[in-house]
């Protein structure tokens, strides 16, 4: 299995090499790229996709998030408000149901303080 992790800003690439290490993951287990999520995303299909971007994101990329798990994948969904997750699930179960079906996926939110997350499970 390989593990790849982009992010659109340059300067986080340091602090994600320090919690690789902190975390006690071998160096070159982990494939950085800077990069927005379209092109992240392309071509890449996986069977775990993290998201931790904020909901004014999360939503107009839905497609493309859901469009990038395998089937039998998981899709997890961070750095959403509490006061927006009803949103985003309508959105996301909405695009699930057209691009897997309506019953080929289940959903499990939770939350801690102001901050929410959503996990979509492709069955």
């Amino acid at each position: 299995r390989s593990i790849v992790a982009f992010d659109i800003d340059p300067d986080v690439m340091p602090v994600c090499q320090e919690n690789r290490a902190f975390n006690e993951i071998p160096d070159g287990a982990i494939e950085w790229v800077c990069a927005d999520l379209e092109q992240g995303l392309r071509t890449r299909r996986a069977d775990v996709v993290l998201a931790n971007i904020q909901s004014n994101i999360l939503i107009p990329h839905a497609k493309l998030l859901l469009s990038s798990v395998k089937k039998g994948g998981t899709l997890v969904l961070s750095g959403i408000l509490k006061t927006e997750i009803e949103q985003v699930h309508a959105c996301y179960a909405s695009e699930a149901n057209t691009l897997w079906g309506p019953q080929a996926w289940k959903a499990n939110s939770n939350s801690l303080g102001d901050w929410a997350d959503l996990q979509l499970i492709r069955c």
